[in-house]
């Protein structure tokens, strides 16, 4: 029936055993009054991160309230900060008048019920005092304060007070519900044996399991000497070596009722009272007889086994590799729909993703949802029931609203069913959902559901990852070889390609034709419209271009608007050529023939072809081709502008030209050049005016002069004028060089020649700069002729205007100037625009790869200014630093100087182009970075605000990139999969100085060649779930931490993945420093290998140690010669090790494992931890130090040396000043040597109280007193 009513469960982890019985309890009472229920859940109530609390919490977020008539909050299940609050705002906005109810936790704003756990508690205590008799009786309850607790403490106290025995407050501990809460109990009541209590009541099965555990250490059994009880009834307690008797908590009951109070809530009526019925589960623990006869067995309720039917525990089950396997969408999602029969049976199942499930770049990077679902959603698969197993289907093209949830809730059924929606997600990051369905049947998911969707979940983001960097892949080719515009082939790209035509037509005894075209007019479109117009035609003339060429033609965007075509032709083919330019000009004449500007676009073109077989011939036909090219256009310019009318304004001009260069009336400003790096004056450029008899601008004069070809004249008194004020003003110039405009077309006569080389030879300036504008196309012999003349009499070449007019990439390579000056249309604005940095980054990557130095022309503000400084600009010229004067300035503003100093700090290494500053940049890609040719990346965010940058590598791709942090950065690096080097004694990874950072590991990372830097000044925290694996082999190394002549800063390793550090060299440590630091690891795996001569695994060199393990796990391979694998090789050590695992393995001549070599002394403090070492060595040391009071302290460990060498022994002090302690431990120490010593000390320094103790010297027992305190 379509107008059921729908109920709304809000729960977390409903496979978990009391959710599980209170929604069976629940949907049986739903369907019996015949409501449909829609449960939303995360998978686990705890997650150990941040980041899965978002992803896994977000299913709540799906929730339209306006579906549902009434709502339950399973409060106590959502453990997660702050999203209670969350589901009550939103429950209160959008479902202000429904009926809601809150279970198992009190709510300010809404009714609860909670579970009965006072009667359970009450019946367990009259059972231990009315069957058994017993009555001093004590109890360990869970948290204090909380609701629970508060029930069941009032349980025990009641029963007793009712029995008429007093309880006082030392019969009452509490716990954390978990196993290790019996533990203090335990150690506070065996310190009087003699008055242990009767029985203990535990407030649930887990602590009730671990008070049996610290009992049996001590000897105690349960129950012929103490009697035990839990509360909760789970199959641990039930399956325990003696079963523990229990309470189910009343889990069912609360479902029913949860149901009963909304009915007579949406009904109008009386809301019933909550009665439990409580039944105890009598098993051996309490004293009670006759378990024995039990037997524990669980019965399938299917003739298959998980092995037989290949589920999804079976060693057979191949789904992860099959899943990750896959390359395409298609055949990744029908691998899933394969091995769903591992989650059968059911009535319905479904894979819902948010729309953006197609776009790997999304599924994996900061645009992926964390809060809430797309609009629209695909239902990928859609399941049906066994039975139906065709009904199976996997479409793409099955798209809902969102706030549907699922479309089958709205179908006609017969029967009232449930529905489950839980999270698809990885990470923070949302997939989407999955939702199942049972039928009739009134049941929840299992953990093997929670398991194989978690699976689905990661092999998703696998998937994804894959594609990601497989269409990141795609951009980085495209990058380098494609033109951004347009899409052709950029010069890169074209001679890569190219390499394959030549092959080809030399094969063939063919020609390769080369066609050389740009756009008439386009500076007149750019002029009237604006780039972007232009940009549409060039974009235009590409499209024609791809559709006019034939299969194995191939076409480039050399700049601006100039294009070449390459085509392989027979020898006497002399029609293709001409018949792809009829094309292309009838292409172009349609677009004209819709333009109603009245500007026509035409082209100019040369058309050769000639045999070629390399590269080299195929670069110098392109060249000859494109010259001509620029020949004719120019050729045709200078006609065009002859035929324009003259205006009698034209004529006077042309008239006060001829005087001005006939009595030579030309003047010149100079404009200081300025370094980049410190604002120093480096050159001068010459700028020419004209002030009288009228005043007239260079473009004004130059068009003047040329109607009357008189450029010659300007060009020879331009070079004969600069020259005479530069050695009239000796002391204004020296030491800086000297910028002349030239027109390469115009150079001098060889007469002419002669006397200018006769006035610069004298020259007190640091050199003469000829710059050229390229106007004036030169041929190949012509070009080289002027270049050879010129930097054989010790000038220099400069092309000015560079990303302009003509300059493109074939002609900086035909000059290859000194001086490359960067065009000022391409630095408008360039502080706020990427497409402009980023072209201008890749010229001046050019510069800096061939000796160029890179001028940055036409500055107007400081932000351009910052922005080229930062990109690498070599020189800075511009109104902004200082503008053109007739007298010669020495010295540009002191501000101005003060900024480009400050634009330089902290970022020195930008000077060099291979460095990726990320100042504004939150994320970088490590292969987008290598790909562009970075070497090295600075972390420069400013203070303040949410500084969190991200730099992202990819599984199995190894940079050769290394990281350094600006000097006072403070935030948070996030790491993920990112792959880092650099030579030898520098750092891979360099955390500058007064630095503090969170360094958040997510994936697979490397260190390889130097290790991570941390000065003394900074405070490094590692964290995240991610590895970290470094590499060094230096004759001087270290891992994590500082050099061996240095102290190293605040480190705290706080992460829960695995830490791997290898290293090796005559002098270092893995972790730490040569003068130590401040050292805390408080978690995580660690796995460490020292080789070399002398060497520390975890500690310093040369200043005293004090050192905390906690919480971890640790692997050490020491084979360093000399050395200390954790302590101090020279100075006190003072060593803590708490909850932790060690595995240490030393191979050397003379080392301690844990202590100091040459200090004066140790203290080795040990509990609650495991340790295993096997050593060997001329002079090695368990736990101790060579000389000096050594004590150890070993309080319930379990500790395991093994040594084996002339003069090595297990724990003490070679002079015999060793202090061994012994409580509760587990120790066994075997040393074979020639000195006849397992324990370096005194036998009254030996102290063993408690435990296990084994002592084997050269393959015989030694005995020392253990003391037995009970």
């Amino acid at each position: 029936m379509h107008n059921r009513k729908r109920i709304c469960v809000i729960s977390a982890q409903v496979d978990e055993n009391t959710q599980n019985r209170f929604m069976l309890g629940f949907m049986k009472r739903a369907y019996e009054l015949d409501y449909d229920v829609c449960v939303f859940s995360m998978f686990l109530k705890y997650q150990d991160s941040t980041y899965r609390e978002v992803g896994d919490s977000n299913i709540y977020n799906l929730i339209n309230f306006d579906l549902f008539d009434a709502v339950v909050l399973c409060q106590d299940t959502l453990q997660t900060p702050g999203l209670v609050e969350k589901l009550e705002k939103r429950l209160q906005s959008e479902f202000p008048d429904g009926v809601v109810l809150v279970v198992d936790k009190e709510n300010k704003i809404y009714p609860s019920v909670i579970m009965d756990h006072y009667t359970p508690i009450v019946k367990l205590v009259d059972h231990l005092i009315d069957k058994h008799g017993y009555k001093n009786i004590y109890f360990l309850n869970g948290l204090k304060g909380h609701i629970h607790s508060k029930q069941r403490l009032a349980g025990y106290l009641d029963s007793m007070k009712a029995h008429g025995l007093n309880v006082t407050d030392d019969m009452i501990y509490y716990g954390t519900y978990w196993y290790d809460s019996g533990d203090y109990m335990v150690d506070e009541l065996v310190k009087d044996m003699e008055n242990l209590p009767e029985a203990i009541v535990c407030a649930n099965d887990c602590m009730a399991i671990g008070v049996c555990t610290a009992f049996d250490k001590h000897g105690i059994r349960v129950p012929e000497d103490i009697a035990v009880v839990g509360y909760d009834s789970i199959e641990d307690g039930r399956n325990s070596p003696v079963p523990i008797t229990s309470a189910d908590i009343p889990a069912e009951d609360c479902g029913h009722y949860c149901v009963d109070y909304i009915d007579a809530k949406l009904n109008n009526r009386d809301v019933p009272e909550f009665h439990t019925n409580v039944e105890l589960y009598i098993g051996g623990s309490c004293g009670c007889e006759g378990w024995e006869k039990e037997t524990v067995r669980t019965r399938r309720e299917k003739w298959e086994t998980a092995l037989s039917a290949t589920g999804y525990y079976s060693c057979f089950n191949n789904m992860m590799d099959d899943l990750v396997a896959q390359t395409d969408t298609e055949s990744f999602f029908n691998t899933v729909s394969e091995y769903i029969y591992q989650i059968r049976p059911f009535q319905e199942f479904h894979i819902c993703m948010n729309d953006y499930w197609r776009n790997p770049e999304i599924m994996t990077g900061d645009e992926a949802l964390r809060y809430g679902y797309t609009d629209q959603v695909y239902r990928i698969i859609k399941c049906g029931p066994e039975e139906q197993d065709s009904d199976t289907v996997v479409r793409y093209d099955d798209v809902f609203e969102s706030s549907m949830l699922l479309p089958e809730l709205y179908e006609d059924r017969d029967y009232p069913t449930s529905y489950i929606f839980t999270p698809l997600y990885f990470q923070d990051r949302s997939f989407g959902y999955t939702v199942i369905n049972y039928g009739r049947e009134p049941r929840v998911f299992e953990e093997v559901y929670r398991s194989w969707i978690k699976t689905v979940a990661r092999d998703i983001e696998s998937f994804a990852r894959y594609a990601g960097a497989a269409v990141l892949f795609k951009k980085l080719e495209a990058e380098q070889i494609r033109d951004g515009l347009t899409g052709l082939y950029n010069y890169r790209g074209f001679m890569t390609r190219a390499i394959e035509m030549i092959n080809q037509s030399e094969r063939a005894s063919q020609e390769i034709l080369v066609i050389a075209f740009d756009l008439k007019n386009m500076h007149k479109i750019n002029s009237k419209f604006g780039r972007e117009e232009g940009d549409k035609f060039i974009s235009y003339a590409a499209q024609a271009v791809n559709e006019i060429l034939d299969k194995g033609e191939i076409a480039m965007r050399m700049g601006n608007d100039e294009f070449v075509i390459a085509s392989i032709t027979d020898k006497l083919d002399e029609n293709r050529g001409e018949c792809i330019v009829k094309e292309l000009k009838t292409k172009l004449g349609e677009i004209n023939t819709v333009k109603e500007d009245g500007i026509e676009i035409g082209i100019y073109y040369v058309c050769e072809k000639a045999a070629v077989s390399n590269s080299s011939d195929l670069k110098n036909l392109i060249n000859d081709v494109v010259n001509k090219k620029n020949h004719i256009k120019e050729k045709n310019l200078a006609n065009s502008r002859k035929k324009m009318e003259l205006t009698n304004k034209d004529i006077e001009r042309d008239e006060q030209v001829a005087m001005i260069l006939d009595k030579n009336l030309l003047t010149y400003h100079f404009q200081p050049i300025v370094s980049a790096r410190d604002g120093s004056i480096y050159a001068y450029e010459a700028l020419m005016r004209v002030f009288a008899p009228v005043r007239l601008s260079p473009p004004e004069l130059l068009e003047s002069a040329e109607r009357l070809e008189r450029l010659y004249d300007v060009e020879k008194l331009t070079l004969f004028n600069v020259v005479e004020i530069v050695d009239a003003n000796p002391e204004m110039f020296k030491g800086k060089k000297v910028f002349i405009n030239s027109m390469p077309g115009h150079m001098l006569t060889q007469e002419d020649r002669k006397i200018f080389l006769a006035k610069v030879k004298y020259l007190k300036c640091a050199g003469i700069v000829i710059e050229f504008t390229e106007g004036d196309e030169l041929s190949d012999a012509e070009l080289d002729e002027l270049k050879m003349f010129l930097r054989g009499n010790g000038m220099e070449i400069a092309i000015d205007d560079y990303g302009s007019g003509y300059s493109n990439v074939n002609n900086l390579l035909r000059y290859m100037p000194e001086y490359v000056k960067i065009d000022r249309m391409l630095l408008s604005g360039i502080d706020s625009d990427p497409h402009r940095q980023h072209f201008v980054n890749d010229i001046i990557e050019f510069t800096s790869d061939n000796g160029i130095m890179a001028l940055a022309e036409g500055v107007e503000t400081t932000k351009e200014m910052k922005t080229v400084i930062q990109l690498g600009a070599d020189l800075i010229q511009g109104y902004y630093t200082a503008h053109p004067n007739a007298e010669v300035v020495q010295l540009i503003s002191p501000q101005v100087v003060n900024e480009i100093v400050q634009y330089n700090e902290g970022v020195s290494d930008v000077t060099d182009r291979h460095v990726f500053v990320m100042e504004h940049t939150r994320s970088a890609s490590l292969m987008k970075i290598e790909n562009k040719g970075y070497t090295s990346i600075v972390v420069a965010q400013k203070a303040g605000g949410d500084n969190t940058v991200r730099i992202v590598g990819a599984h199995g791709y190894n940079s050769d990139i290394s990281l350094r942090v600006k000097d006072g950065f403070t935030g948070t690096i996030v790491l993920q999969n990112a792959s880092f080097s650099s030579d030898r004694n520098v750092p891979s990874i360099d955390c500058g100085e007064n630095t503090d950072i969170h360094i958040l590991l997510e994936g697979k990372n490397s260190c390889k060649g130097g290790g991570i830097k941390i000065p003394e000044s900074s405070r490094v925290t590692f964290a995240g779930n991610g590895d970290m694996k470094v590499q060094v082999n230096s004759s001087t190394y270290y891992g994590i931490g500082n050099d061996v002549e240095s102290k190293h800063g605040i480190i705290r390793f706080k992460q829960d993945g695995a830490i791997s550090i290898d290293v090796n060299g005559v002098k270092g440590t893995a972790i730490g420093a040569g003068k130590g630091g401040q050292l805390r690891i408080e978690k995580g795996r660690y796995d460490i290998c020292v080789n070399g001569e002398n060497g520390v695994a975890v500690g310093s060199i040369d200043s005293l140690v004090d050192l905390k393990l906690l919480q971890c796990d640790m692997d050490i391979q020491f084979d360093a010669a000399n050395g200390v694998a954790i302590g101090s090789v020279n100075e006190h050590a003072d060593i803590n090790i708490r909850n932790t695992s060690i595995a240490l393995r030393g191979s050397g001549r003379r080392y301690v494992a844990v202590g100091t070599l040459d200090g004066d002394g140790s203290r080795v403090d040990i509990c609650r931890a495991h340790i295993d070492m096997g050593l060997k060595g001329d002079s090695c040391i368990g736990i101790g130090s060579d000389h000096g009071k050594a004590e150890t302290i070993i309080e319930d460990a379990n500790t395991r040396i093994t040594v084996l060498g002339e003069q090595c022994f297990a724990i003490g002090s070679r002079d015999g000043r060793g202090i061994l302690s012994g409580v509760n431990a587990d120790l066994s120490i075997s040393v074979k040597n020639g000195i006849n010593v397992d324990v370096a000390a005194a036998e009254d320094d030996i102290s063993l109280i408690n435990g296990r103790y084994m002592f084997m010297l050269n393959n015989r027992s030694i005995e020392h007193k253990v003391i037995e305190k009970y």
